[in-house]
């Protein structure tokens, strides 16, 4: 279930992409300069040629940047994809976690933060990325035309904000996982909190509506500590770098007065570095958070709950009696599954037992031994879209359609079938089944 995000396709050639927008971009960071100081030089054809140059980077540069972020949506989409796949497969293939729980709990984490992690973690990864390369090109421009003392005056700053990141790294990622682990909290909660808006009595009601409430405020302060940590780290490195970018920028014209020209044009880079820094000092913390979140992904079905079916079956307490056929035909857990294994069986058989008994445990155990089996629950559904009528009927439908669909040597497990069914659609089921368990098995567990 690992992501992964950077030996993608669509990765790769997103990442080839925006490392050449921002070659480009840094190129025209270096034609702008030397137009400037073709003007302290008076070079009136010269400025033309770098000024043509400048328009004609940025504009391919974007170009280029416009199918890299269209990457990046290809990106994100492909990973969902594999991500949820992946998870349905492994957590698919053990009915230790089929419990009602689980499938609401990684239906929120599929659609919910999953989605979010990857979509987020694909465009920002990429950012991250384009953003330091837009600072080595830039400073490389700002080196090849400003000289070595302004460049390392902005370098100065870069390593401030990676030793702020490397001190506070195991804090941001705590953070991270508080912050996946309290959303889905909040979210499970909104999700029960709809039976409650329309079934409960209003004293449960309030209960349930405080219980939510405090959930999503000690999500929202989780959020609002990690984006406080945020704008602190990346503050800093600023007010270190511009005192020092001044110095050294004053130092530098003192010594070589041509570099005026080239200074006012890439005053607006300039400005624009500084935001940059800004931004970088922001993402080298939000760097660890997102990687913290991508791992956490990978885990995520370890803190599923898991049945032991097994131990849940009161063997003395359940007794199985095949109901197509008159006489004593009374069997054991044990001898059920002995019949089971004989590919010949056939016939309808009813599992009967006390509540708490693990009859339906007994059936979820059989699905897990036998892959070829059919089992239909209270909460099962097999149909995409939702059919009109009572729950009763829908059932019935459902029941119908899976018995004229049944291959040949598939197995039928019943939990409940005749819940919310009156007479008259109970009758019509049975003989159906009935009919069906002449050539084929059928293990059924009555309400």
């Amino acid at each position: 279930m690992k992501v992964r995000l950077f030996t993608n396709k669509f990765f790769l050639a997103a990442l080839a992409l925006i490392i050449l927008q921002q070659i480009l971009i840094g190129g025209s960071t270096y034609f702008i300069a030397l137009a400037g100081m073709s003007v302290s030089l008076q070079q009136v054809n010269a400025v033309m040629n770098y000024i043509i140059l400048f328009f004609v980077s940025v504009a391919v540069a974007y170009s280029i940047g416009s199918t890299a972020l269209f990457l990046t949506t290809k990106l994100a989409n492909d990973l969902w994809r594999r991500y949820t796949l992946s998870l349905l497969s492994t957590v698919g293939g053990d009915m230790s976690y089929s419990s009602q729980k689980n499938k609401l709990e990684t239906n929120h984490w599929i659609g919910g933060e999953a989605l979010a992690t990857i979509d987020s973690a694909s465009e920002f990864v990429l950012d991250f990325i384009s953003l330091y390369c837009n600072i080595l090109f830039t400073l490389l421009a700002f080196l090849f035309t400003l000289g070595w003392v302004v460049t390392g005056a902005v370098c100065f700053a870069l390593v401030i904000s990676s030793l702020l990141l490397t001190f506070t790294r195991s804090r941001i990622q705590m953070l991270g996982s508080e912050i996946q682990s309290k959303k889905l909290t909040v979210l499970s909660g909104i999700s029960l909190l709809w039976d409650f808006l329309f079934y409960a009595p209003q004293e449960s009601l309030q209960k349930k509506e405080e219980d939510v409430k405090l959930g999503m405020q000690s999500f929202f302060l989780q959020k609002e500590k990690y984006k406080f940590h945020e704008q602190i780290l990346s503050c800093i490195p600023i007010f270190i770098a511009i005192p020092i970018v001044i110095i050294a920028t004053s130092y530098a014209l003192s010594h070589k007065l041509v570099l005026i020209g080239a200074l006012v044009a890439t005053l607006p880079r300039s400005l624009q570095m500084f935001q940059n820094l800004h931004a970088v000092s922001m993402y080298n913390s939000r760097i660890a958070l997102t990687m913290k979140m991508l791992s956490n992904l990978a885990s995520f079905d370890s803190r599923l709950e898991r049945q032991e079916l097994s131990k849940q079956i009161n063997k003395s307490q359940i007794s199985i009696a095949q109901i197509d056929r008159p006489g004593d035909n009374t069997h054991s857990v044990d001898s059920l599954f002995n019949l089971i294994n004989e590919d010949s069986t056939k016939g309808r058989y009813l599992i009967n037992g006390p509540n708490g008994a693990g009859k339906s445990s007994f059936l979820k155990l059989i699905k897990s031994q036998k892959k070829d089996s059919i089992y239909i629950g209270p909460e099962v559904h097999f149909n995409d879209v939702i059919e009109q009528g009572s729950t009763g009927q829908r059932r019935v439908s459902s029941i119908l359609e899976l018995l004229d669909n049944l291959s040949d040597k598939e197995i039928l497990l019943l939990d409940e079938w005749d819940a919310n069914l009156d007479i008259k659609n109970k009758n019509i089921v049975c003989k159906s089944l009935s009919e069906t368990a002449k050539t084929h098995l059928i293990i059924e567990v009555r309400h």
